[in-house]
């Protein structure tokens, strides 16, 4: 590795020209790394999207006083309303498992909130199947796997077990007390609820039995933990300031953290593959998109900066879904990614313009030049990129 830390900044640029100058361009043998491109939008008068989730070519769009948007996506270029569950009060969360969506309000009648369960399987004629009200105002996300759902409520500083094998009757089995007060993100996997509280971290409940949920560990990290998503043995978490926290979860009871990603301010993640989404409400772009096949060396790839202010993103086969507000939801192509670090224009050649873009990167402070994806911006990034450079692209 070339020792670049006594040059200056001047020097390096100088560098990097003599080394453009005298190679020519590598080419890349495979799709650019990440090609980000706006399939379509879904907006209009009145639309404040917040929350979405995605099932095959139907998308669920909690779109406040507007109720539920359901929405075929099939063709992302021209979505198409297909109905909505209007309820009551403004709609700022949505979950779905099968044709049954489970569906949190704010409203009037019940100070704290309300959760919607309703059956979309005829979509342009949703019917109600239960209200659970909170009165105390703690209602929150739901996750569901089998005939489980976990509620978090953080006015009862806890998670709420529910049998859901009758969704109509949404039986109430047990709950677990965290001790939390600042419960916002939730997701069962398993026989285990895994609950995000913002102050004190992961909490990794064992639901096996229902009735007497326990506590089989837990982990807190520097930050403010936002949500969450479990892919077999590990845990994405974003983690505001503190970014991508991505974990061993095989041993809940001794959770190891495996590798971050830095960010300006993570507060949604989504995974698919080997590939986080996350949503960073930053200067870096609203959505990053992050290599995590090496968990110890996450790798930004791309980033695209929404038009609003993005707030929730769901992810299905290579097209991101994310809400942002009064722009609406947003639909973007994801393409595949042939991992070659060094070619930060996507455009499959490396050449003058990924040395620019380096260089740019670089005096920004923006995550993709963290080549050594340790936070900081030194002459060892350059030196990294410099390897990737010299060694081409697949």
């Amino acid at each position: 590795m070339i020792d670049l830390s006594k040059y200056s900044v001047s020097c390096l640029v100088a560098f990097l020209l003599v080394l453009f100058a005298s190679a020519s361009d590598v080419y890349a043998s495979g799709d650019a790394c990440v090609d980000l491109e706006v399939l379509g939008t879904y907006n209009g008068s009145g639309v404040v999207a917040v929350d979405v989730a995605v099932v095959g070519d139907t998308a669920y769009l909690a779109d406040g006083a507007a109720g539920i948007r359901i929405l075929d996506v099939g063709d992302p270029a021209a979505p198409v309303l297909l109905g909505s569950y209007l309820g009551s009060g403004s709609f700022y969360g949505v979950t779905v498992a099968g044709d049954i969506v489970y569906a949190n309000s704010a409203n009037q009648s019940f100070p704290g909130g309300t959760l919607h369960i309703f059956d979309a399987s005829d979509p342009a004629s949703p019917s109600p199947l239960h209200l659970f009200p909170s009165p105390d105002g703690g209602a929150g996300a739901v996750a569901v796997s089998g005939d489980t759902a976990c509620m978090i409520d953080s006015s009862a500083n806890g998670v709420f077990v529910f049998d859901v094998s009758d969704p109509a009757v949404f039986d109430f089995v047990g709950s677990y007390d965290t001790a939390g007060q600042n419960l916002i993100g939730v997701c069962v996997e398993g026989d285990r609820a895994y609950v995000i509280d913002q102050f004190t971290g992961l909490h990794i409940v064992d639901v096996s039995n229902p009735a007497s949920p326990s506590l089989l560990g837990s982990y807190n990290a520097p930050g403010q933990e936002a949500e969450l998503a479990v892919v077999g043995d590990r845990a994405y978490v974003a983690n505001g300031f503190s970014g991508l926290h991505i974990l061993d979860v095989s041993d809940p009871s001794s959770v190891v953290l495996l590798g971050t990603s830095d960010s300006h301010s993570a507060s949604r993640v989504a995974v698919e593959g080997s590939t986080a989404y996350v949503i960073d409400d930053g200067f870096f772009g609203d959505l990053l998109v992050i290599d995590v096949s090496d968990a110890a060396s996450p790798v930004v790839m791309g980033s695209y900066d929404s038009p609003g202010f993005a707030l929730d993103i769901a992810v299905s086969g290579d097209t991101a879904y994310f809400t942002d507000g009064s722009s609406g939801l947003q639909i973007i192509g994801v393409s595949g990614c042939n991992t070659c670090a060094a070619d930060l224009t996507g455009d499959g050649s490396l050449n003058f313009l990924d040395v620019s873009a380096f260089l740019s990167a670089f005096g920004s402070q923006d995550p993709i030049a963290d080549f050594e994806s340790d936070g900081s911006f030194n002459f060892l990034d350059v030196s990294a990129f410099l390897a990737a450079f010299g060694a081409g692209c697949p």
